[in-house]
């Protein structure tokens, strides 16, 4: 997800779902908006170092089917450089 794409949304902060470390951040879409398709998202950012740790879409799919993607960061160790090639 593009960080342009993130202005076309309203984020709020979801106090609920926070925990000690982690914040939850809701970004529903708004109203006029290009990507239409995309629905929401809701992110889990860890609160120290603003890492960016679960990504869950809501979006519509080919045949007009809500949709649901969920990204888990699973590490940050550096890659050896032969994991880059295509």
């Amino acid at each position: 997800m593009q960080v342009e794409t993130l202005r076309e949304f309203t984020l709020a902060w979801d106090h609920t779902r926070s925990t000690e470390g982690v914040v939850v951040v809701d970004a529903v879409g708004r109203a006029g908006r290009q990507h239409k398709w995309l629905q929401e998202a809701l992110l889990e950012i860890d609160a120290e170092t603003k890492v960016l740790h679960k990504v869950m879409v809501h979006h519509w799919g080919r045949v007009r089917r809500s949709v649901t993607v969920i990204h888990t960061l699973v590490g940050m160790e550096a890659q050896p450089e032969g994991s880059y090639q295509l």
